[in-house]
């Protein structure tokens, strides 16, 4: 036995086992590995169960590596203090799965690809034929040799780009290729080390008649475990790990009351559990073959022989197929950094959109922060400017069809300020001018009161009373906290999820009809938590208590966060509803309640879309959206998402001085002192800009 001090006897109850597997398990998870390549031919007699450093071959591994963590456990405070402890015999082998199913992956001049020498694993076993009908021919090896390199040099090229794509100057970029020159040197090492042993063994047999059978080149890896951690800190870390990852997330699930939620993580946590510590692989790795679990057939009769062998030999097929295919099979590595990559990417969303949201709520009063249409212009566009800068059909503020598209989106941003302290009302009065727009503030926290509103979101009433008509618009403020962020994902993190595995899949948009019945049927699992953060609901039930009891003609904005649930709001109450960068809501419409369909989502929404803006590109677009420019740099996608640079974009493009009307619009100093728009033209020659300007932004 080679660890009889995890020995477990047939007359041991369940409860050793159990205590010998998990223990097992910590100790292949925890201990110190090095790890040691080789390359040699067929002249040695290389047994896989023995290693090349004992079999008196007097072999020298051509490489040497140990792990970080390797060399973490190597400290000596950690033996000081026995969290690790010296393997017994000093050095235990560790076989790879591969060794374990008796497999090696062989290159032929049949099976020879490119991709599969390029692709395969560095760190796997690997046998070339270099002699006979089916070895490798001189230029197939060749081939695989230039593919190597040009592949790395690629490789550091792509980071090269990166980081000029990032702007990154000359010394932190020249940095960053001498480090993944560095990373990469292994590859190329190994690529010119089997290319140095074909070229050598070709040689060799032209100038060797002694007629010896030396047709094949093994690569070959040997693990080895050094140290290892002690049987306390093993089941600490194992305490640490269930209280952590299983119990407490339980626990506070159903203190919480999400009954669902929980019962479906605990059997998934419990199946997990159960899978990752009583692991067949791990004993296996340590054993080196599968051949040791062979039933006893000493006391089987030989009627019944032929049928045990049977059953014996399909019982290790099917472990077989389970730890090659399952437990450690390329796939599983695949999915778990496609999920990886997936979380990552969201919540690298969310993080964007609340950081811009709190931006945009920093904002203090405009005085010292625009500058006055009538003073200053930027000339509208000649040539193809954005169809929707000027919007009709009852779209626009009454009298302000030629300057909507830039209303919207400002009061998109407005949403953000306080009303209390009077800083939304000084930003509509320096828009529109005085006296033509009011934040009705007193009645939202009239009907907040009165309907008991407790949630976090935000939202504000702007009637038109310099219009002459009871025109009003409801403003929705987007992501401004962390909460605002966790509503985010759990509102659009399916839909989300669903456009990744569209991305990936083949074909993938034929799927997008049954995405929506699948993003469904996950809501149902989690309606109870939906529903609590449902800020959908209490928007839409003011924008209908606005439509009974103020006026019938309303219109939705919002920003972010604000703009996504505008869409749910103005679909619901068929009121029209144009929204800044907003995530939309095709595929997850089916989740809301009351339900959505797409009809009303191409009547009654509309969003502005900026280019590189991560956010409005969660769920599927509907009809009608206007894409605008970013002049934000490549590498800062993030501040595409800001409202204000939006209105800087629209301003810009659109003018702020229409030629049809005595209409006019302010100038935000941040557009060319932040944005890097150009300054706009004075209309009086006798104004200076950056005296009006008093902010350094």
């Amino acid at each position: 036995k080679r660890h009889e001090e995890l020995h477990v006897s047939e007359n041991d109850n369940i409860f050793s086992v159990i205590k010998h597997t998990i223990l097992f398990r910590q100790i292949q998870r925890f201990s110190g590995v090095e790890n040691l390549q080789y390359i040699i031919d067929d002249r040695v007699v290389h047994r896989r169960r023995s290693s090349l450093t004992e079999d008196g071959s007097g072999h020298t591994a051509s490489k040497r590596t140990r792990s970080l963590y390797t060399k973490f456990t190597q400290l000596g405070f950690l033996k000081a203090w026995g969290v690790i402890v010296e393997e017994p015999r000093g050095r235990c082998r560790q076989y790879v799965i591969d060794e374990v199913r008796d497999q090696a992956p062989f290159a032929t001049s049949n099976t020879w690809s490119l991709e599969k020498l390029y692709c395969r694993s560095r760190n796997q076993r690997f046998i070339a034929v270099t002699d006979g009908p089916f070895g490798l021919t001189s230029v197939q090896s060749k081939s695989s040799f230039v593919c190597a390199l040009i592949g790395s040099i690629f490789s550091i090229l792509a980071i090269a780009s990166l980081a000029s794509y990032l702007e990154l100057k000359a010394g932190p970029t020249l940095f960053v290729i001498l480090l993944s020159l560095f990373i990469m040197s292994n590859n190329i090492l190994q690529s010119v080390s089997l290319f140095k042993a074909y070229r050598a063994q070709v040689q060799r047999k032209k100038e060797d008649n002694s007629g010896e059978d030396d047709k094949m080149i093994y690569q070959v890896w040997e693990s080895f475990r050094i140290n290892r951690i002690s049987d306390k800190a093993a089941w600490t870390i194992f305490v640490l790990e269930v209280v952590m990852f299983f119990i407490w997330p339980t626990i506070t699930l159903f203190l919480v009351d999400n009954y669902a939620i929980a019962a479906l993580f605990f059997v998934c946590g419990l199946i997990s559990m159960v899978r990752h510590y009583f692991n067949a692989a791990s004993v296996l790795r340590d054993i080196g073959d599968i051949g040791i679990l062979d039933e006893d057939l000493n006391n089987v009769s030989s009627r019944r022989l032929g049928e045990v062998r049977e059953w014996d030999f399909r019982e290790k097929a099917r472990l077989d197929l389970i730890i090659g295919k399952i437990s450690h099979g390329r796939r599983r590595n695949v999915w778990i950094w496609t999920f990886a990559v997936f979380v990552g990417i969201f919540c690298s969303l969310f993080l964007i959109a609340f950081k811009s949201g709190t931006s945009e709520g920093d904002r203090a009063v405009p005085e010292g922060r625009v500058v006055k249409g009538s003073q200053f212009q930027y000339t509208p566009e000649r040539i193809l400017p954005y169809p929707t800068c000027r919007m009709g059909n009852g779209l626009a503020i009454p009298g302000n069809e030629e300057t909507a598209l830039a209303d919207y989106a400002f009061l998109a941003r407005v949403a953000y300020t306080k009303s209390q302290n009077g800083v939304a009302q000084q930003w509509l009065d320096e828009w529109f001018g005085a006296g033509y727009a009011f934040d009705n503030y007193t009645m939202v926290d009239d009907y907040r009161n009165e309907n008991d509103v407790s949630s976090a979101v935000e939202f504000k009433l702007f009637t038109f009373p310099g219009t002459g008509t009871d025109f009003a618009i409801v403003a929705i403020r987007g992501t401004d906290n962390a909460w605002d962020a966790l509503a985010d994902a759990q509102l659009w993190s399916a839909a989300a999820l669903a456009q990744y595995v569209r991305a990936i899949l083949p074909l993938g948009e034929i799927w997008t009809p049954i995405f929506e019945n699948l993003i469904k049927a996950v809501s149902i699992i989690e309606s109870e938590r939906l529903t609590e953060v449902s800020y959908y609901k209490e928007t839409a039930a003011f924008v209908s208590h606005v439509k009974e009891t103020v006026t019938e003609n309303v219109r939705i904005t919002g920003h972010s966060l604000g703009g996504g649930l505008a869409f749910i709001t103005g679909a619901q109450t068929r009121t029209p509803a144009i929204g800044l960068s907003g995530p939309n809501n095709k595929l997850s419409r089916k989740t809301f309640e009351p339900q959505i369909s797409k009809k009303a989502l191409d009547e009654f929404t509309f969003n502005i879309v900026p280019d590189r803006d991560p956010v409005p590109r969660i769920d599927d677009l509907s009809e009608l959206y206007q894409r605008i420019h970013c002049t934000a740099p490549q590498n800062n996608p993030l501040d595409c998402h800001s409202a204000s640079r939006s209105v800087c974009e629209i301003l810009v493009k659109c003018g702020n001085r229409p030629s049809v009307g005595n209409i006019t619009r302010p100038i935000l100093c941040e557009c060319f002192k932040e944005f890097g728009y150009a300054k706009p033209t004075p209309i009086d020659k006798g104004v200076s800009i950056d005296d009006e300007c008093k902010i350094s932004v």
